[in-house]
């Protein structure tokens, strides 16, 4: 974080920049031999 302190200070366009960052993630379950992911994910 000091490296980052050091750097913000001479950045003009610090000011204006806004960071906003988001995530989705899916997690199926565990698949059997010959078991589709897709089905096991999105259904029928």
């Amino acid at each position: 974080m000091p490296m980052q302190h050091a750097l913000a200070k001479s950045d003009v366009l610090d000011e204006s920049i806004e960071h906003n960052g988001s995530g989705l993630f899916a997690c199926p379950p565990g698949l059997g031999d010959g078991d589709d992911w897709g089905v096991q994910l999105f259904g029928p």
